[in-house]
């Protein structure tokens, strides 16, 4: 008796496999980005819950509660433009409009973004940049949203106590960015595919994040023709270049 599953039943299995392998990437994704918006949703109810009872707070707390809230959604929109944009890249690629940008000035900007998210996890953020005149030419909104999912991932997965370094440094025409975190310091096979969707390492794990925003960092860095890549920080931690 021949038992041997003829080629048309081989295909049918391989179907079936990828198809409950893409449910349950599905299902797994799905659960990662509950688990990663629950934590701005809740700031934000929280601090409308506060703003109910304004008479209770002066004038320079409420605008303070109004700029957590208001960050929060920010975080919130980042989360869902890097997972939509990340799908439509890999459709039809992703476009990059270039223009001057002002180094210091977005720099500043990535500070006050962060100016909350630091003081809760009890992490410094520090922006070096070259003279306050200093322009680039590059998407401002795909290096910005680079710089912030780059920071994002260094300063949720550095200790409290310790200082996260954004630095740009010029070199003829070309400009290097670091990102340079405390994290755990990934492996060779980690930092491999750090940049991979839904990627997992020891400074991030499974339950840690949906791993899009590195995977989104990769695909805007091809659009703006920018190598990305990451490295061991001397003294432990990690770095994040893009050139």
């Amino acid at each position: 008796q021949n038992n041997e599953i003829p080629p048309a039943g081989h295909l049918l299995v391989q179907k079936n496999l990828d198809l409950e392998f893409r449910s349950r990437a599905r299902q797994d994704l799905t659960d990662m980005i509950v688990h990663d918006l629950r934590t701005p949703l809740t700031s934000i109810k929280c601090t409308l819950g506060l703003i109910r009872g304004r008479r209770m707070i002066n004038d320079r707390d409420y605008r303070k509660l109004v700029e957590y809230a208001d960050t929060a959604a920010d975080f919130i929109l980042l989360m869902l433009n890097d997972m939509l944009d990340l799908g439509q890249a890999e459709e039809v690629g992703l476009k990059a409009a270039r223009g001057r940008i002002d180094l210091a000035r977005l720099a500043r900007k990535l500070g006050e973004f962060f100016a909350g998210r630091c003081k809760t996890l009890g992490v410094a953020l520090e922006c070096l940049m070259p003279a306050s005149s200093a322009t680039v030419s590059s998407d401002p909104h795909l290096l910005f949203r680079v710089w912030a999912n780059l920071l994002v991932n260094a300063i949720d997965t550095s200790p409290s106590g310790e200082k996260v370094v954004l630095e740009a440094t010029r070199n003829e025409d070309e400009t290097l960015f670091k990102v340079s975190d405390r994290a755990v310091t990934l492996t060779e096979e980690e930092r491999g595919r750090i940049f991979e969707k839904y990627a997992v390492t020891r400074s991030r794990p499974a339950e840690g994040g949906h791993g899009v925003g590195l995977a989104f960092c990769r695909v805007a860095g091809a659009a703006l023709k920018a190598k990305l890549w990451v490295e061991p920080r001397p003294g432990g931690g990690n770095c994040f270049f893009l050139k």
